[in-house]
């Protein structure tokens, strides 16, 4: 999750799209976001 956000600048909504793509489910958007604040890593648009 936080590869994705910091090599390819994506806010937590694409963050959580690419998620499902890849196959991972029961990760709520609120998730992505907590953890790329807590990572401090801007959430973007």
């Amino acid at each position: 999750m936080l590869k994705l956000a910091t090599e390819n600048g994506w806010g937590y909504t694409r963050v959580l799209g690419e998620l499902k793509n890849l196959g991972v489910a029961g990760v709520s958007r609120t998730t992505v976001k907590n953890i790329l604040k807590t990572a401090d890593i801007d959430p973007g648009p």
